[in-house]
């Protein structure tokens, strides 16, 4: 009986941390696409970003349609 109160009692420590956690901030703007890509890149507003598990590692991953300047970056 101990051990299954013991093994109880780890996974609702264990457990807790995660239940605790809100969902991330999901504002994703022009603002945010200069920080991460640079200023050459605009968002399309007619379509939403999508959010998901894409690759299935158990982080979400965002999707976001957007238009390029210059679409040959590296380019001489």
């Amino acid at each position: 009986m101990r051990k299954v109160s013991l093994l109880l009692a780890s996974m609702v420590a264990v457990l807790i941390p995660a239940f605790g956690q809100g969902p991330a901030a999901r504002k994703i703007d022009n603002e945010f696409l200069h920080q991460q890509f640079g200023p050459e890149f605009t968002l399309v507003q007619e379509i939403g970003a999508v959010f998901g598990d894409l690759n299935g590692d158990g982080v979400e991953d965002v999707v976001i349609a957007a238009r390029c300047k210059n679409p040959l970056l590296d380019q001489a």
